[in-house]
């Protein structure tokens, strides 16, 4: 645009130059007649205030064929306001440039010459109004500029508010989404808290199925011990003296370790209110922190200069921060209390369940006769437990029902059988067996054998009995039956001693530990075995060298078998004097 203008203002420099140039050219009225004498006209000083307008588009050569019908321009007004005959010019200016001397020709023809360029008024005012347009014109297109620069100064302030208020949009959404997971995570712990609360009411009424149970028990004790009184009718007041006390000496070590138990109950308990109160107080501070952080936010201005990380918010923050933490301290610690006040009522479980075996396994074996009172053997304190002043009665077992090794099958291991004595000397093999067909059914069985492991390191030795449904002859279990284990592991227990384990097998892969104690003395010696198992009564007993070690109430139904099997771990390992005997 600007160069257009400067363009036209060069053209109509050019032209008034020009104009001035011709007017010069033809002011010597003496060497040649004027334009005004040619076309019979008055000049500007004797038309007055009326200038003349000559159009300067006039033919320059003379062409006979020229058309005088063309546009021609408009004629001169004369001084008394008449305009000049257009069709006169026309005659008389063809005359005027034949009679013009070869030295003016060029000057009147340059004057012929026409020019495009806007028609001027006589006083110049044309040029002063491209001016003012110009500079209106670069008036405009600074203002145009200044107003583009205050805009983007806007756009950028506006996009630095935008990314200020998206700042704050991500930290609100961010506290909003934490909040929510917290709000999550107290829901589930009070969802705990409620699990915990119906386990602890199915414990109770657990416990009061017991209790129901220990008094059908202390009943069926009480027949028992009738029973057992008419038995030892005639015999001297110091022995019945004895076994009454030995009684109540079993009840009170029992009541004792319940009465224990239930006061470790009640110190979790109490500890578990005091750790809800604090996890209460601690959720009341949160929520008041979590106030205080949308106070703040509520109280930050907005627009671009409000800053999100403000003194305000960061101390709400923090205040939120720390009362997570305290949450998660708190909620860890009761947790904790939790699991161990579900392992001491577990443990005062097992003890009521302990009591409840002992005592019906105990009142089972005394009313069928198997178990009868004695003095411990030498050695053993008659404080050693609650099974010390008591024996098997082994007498009734009268009907021999298997004698010695005959018929057996070696299963996995290396087994050598010379006279009463079968061993397996392969220490490779933990899952040896030496299987013996025997018939057994609901009649009390005595199984008596002894046994010894010379082996080193992790040894073991047993029997399965009441065998049944064996469909894999190398499965770690043996089918339905019962395992008496006799075993020593020092990796795995931590030291040397022989534990004495009661296992249930459901099939030949799965199989349960249902008892585990420790012997005073080992199996690197011959030891003396002797068990006892009642299906109608649904007790198992064993003894070793004489002394009762396990009074065990199975409640598993095993009351059928077809086969016994010998079973070792490990070398070293053998049995002798095998018999099984019931009663006639």
């Amino acid at each position: 645009m600007r160069l257009r203008i400067s363009a036209f203002l060069c053209v109509l420099a050019l032209s008034s130059a020009w104009s001035q140039v011709a007017t010069a050219g033809g002011s010597d009225t003496s060497t040649a007649p004027s334009a005004y004498d040619i076309l019979g006209v008055s000049s500007a000083g004797d038309a007055g205030d009326e200038a003349i307008v000559v159009d300067q588009a006039l033919p320059v050569e003379e062409d006979p064929a020229l058309d005088n019908e063309g546009p021609v321009a408009e004629g001169p007004a004369a001084e008394d306001g008449t305009v000049v005959d257009n069709e006169a010019v026309d005659d008389e200016v063809p005359a005027v440039i034949d009679e013009l001397s070869p030295a003016e020709a060029p000057a009147a023809v340059e004057e012929a010459v026409p020019v495009e360029e806007p028609a001027l008024v006589d006083d110049g005012t044309a040029a002063d109004e491209a001016s003012v347009d110009e500079e209106s014109l670069l008036a405009e297109i600074s203002r145009l500029l200044e107003e583009r620069d205050t805009l983007n100064l806007t756009i950028e302030e506006l996009r630095a508010e935008n990314a200020d208020l998206a700042a704050r949009v991500a930290d609100a959404e961010q506290y909003k989404t934490r909040a929510a997971e917290l709000e999550a995570e107290i829901s589930r712990l009070e969802g705990v808290i409620e699990e915990k609360d119906a386990a602890l009411a199915e414990a109770d009424t657990r416990l009061a199925a017991i209790e129901e149970q220990l008094a059908e028990e202390g009943a069926r004790l009480a027949d028992a011990e009738s029973r057992l009184a008419g038995a030892v009718a005639g015999a001297d007041d110091d022995t019945v003296s004895s076994m009454i006390a030995e009684k109540d000496a079993l009840i009170a070590a029992k009541d004792a370790e319940i009465k224990t138990r239930d006061q470790a109950l009640a110190d979790k308990d109490e500890e578990l209110a005091t750790i809800n109160a604090r996890l209460s107080a601690a959720e009341a501070g949160l929520a008041k922190a979590k106030s205080d952080l949308s106070a703040a936010h509520a109280a930050v201005p907005a627009g671009s200069a409000a800053i999100a990380g403000s003194g305000i918010v960061s101390a709400a923050s923090d205040a939120v921060a720390a009362a997570e933490r305290r949450i998660a301290a708190i909620t860890a610690e009761r947790d904790a209390a939790l699991l161990a006040r579900d392992a001491a009522e577990k443990a005062r479980l097992a003890a009521e369940v302990s009591r409840a075996e002992a005592e019906a396994a105990l009142a089972a074996a005394k009313a069928s006769g198997a178990v009868v009172s004695a003095v411990p053997p030498a050695g053993i304190s008659p404080d050693a437990g609650y099974l010390s002043g008591w024996r098997l009665d082994t007498s009734r077992f009268s009907k021999k029902a298997r004698d010695g090794f005959d018929g057996s099958a070696a299963r996995m291991g290396s087994w050598k059988i010379a006279g009463a004595t079968a061993s397996q000397a392969d220490a490779a093999q933990y899952f040896s067996r030496l299987e013996l067909p025997l018939a057994q059914g609901k009649a009390t069985t005595l199984y008596r054998f002894k046994a010894r492991s010379t082996g080193s390191g992790w040894v073991g030795l047993g029997l399965h009995l009441y065998v049944e449904d064996v469909k894999k002859k190398r499965g770690y279990g043996e089918g339905k039956s019962l395992l008496v284990w006799f075993t020593r592991d020092r990796s795995g227990r931590g030291d040397d001693a022989t534990y004495l384990q009661l296992y249930r097998s459901d099939d030949d892969v799965v199989m349960e530990r249902m008892f585990d104690a420790e012997l005073s003395d080992g199996v690197e010696e011959w030891r003396l075995v002797e068990i006892v198992y009642d299906p109608a009564a649904e007790y198992i007993a064993v003894s070793v060298d004489g002394t009762l070690r396990i009074v065990y109430k199975t409640f598993f139904g095993r009351d059928s078998g077809a086969t016994v099997s010998l079973r070792t771990l490990g070398g070293g390992a053998s049995f002798s004097d095998f018999s099984v005997w019931t009663e006639r």
